[in-house]
């Protein structure tokens, strides 16, 4: 990652480039493009647990607690 960003309660912050560098990486490291991740997710089976969570964790759909 980048040079991260820190607030007065030591929070570390993520720039966009870091976060479009991670997805990419996780894309990468499944073996899928975006699209091919997306049909999963609307069919509703994921190829692995791993795609599962790189679905929920990348989705602009999915509400992150």
């Amino acid at each position: 990652m980048g040079n991260l960003t820190t607030d007065s309660d030591n929070v570390e912050f993520a720039s966009d480039d870091d976060v479009q560098a991670g997805v990419e990486r996780s894309l990468a490291e499944l073996g899928m493009t975006y699209e091919e991740l997306e049909a999963q997710a609307k069919e509703g089976e994921f190829a692995s647990e791993r795609a599962r969570l790189t679905w929920f964790m990348i989705s602009p759909d999915v509400e992150h607690c």
